[in-house]
């Protein structure tokens, strides 16, 4: 099973994304990235996510959450064996940051 990390843009912007909804609901901020870490563990299949045309290699996967939810952006290393989560956003913003 592949392993996956993390990089420093994806936990920037799991803490972004909980420093948005902490104000209005810590419950949710809380839940939201547990949804978002929980989907992650079943990238055990790195070919579940979509793949993006104009990026060769990546793949984006939509995570549910309320009326909306996030994606996130990944790539597979079949060389490492590592899905490595490159950015997350919601889905109603306009593109990754």
């Amino acid at each position: 099973m592949p392993q996956v990390a993390l990089s420093r843009k994806a936990q920037s912007d799991l803490q972004r994304l909980y420093n948005f909804l902490v104000p209005f609901d810590t419950d949710t901020a809380s839940q939201a990235i547990d949804t978002i870490l929980d989907a992650f563990e079943n990238l055990h299949m790195p070919a579940i996510g979509s793949p993006i045309a104009e990026k060769v290699g990546m793949r984006k996967l939509v995570i549910d959450f309320g009326d909306s939810g996030y994606t996130a952006l990944y790539r597979y290393s079949k060389r490492t064996n590592v899905i490595r989560v490159l950015a997350i956003k919601h889905q109603k913003e306009d593109d990754y940051r």
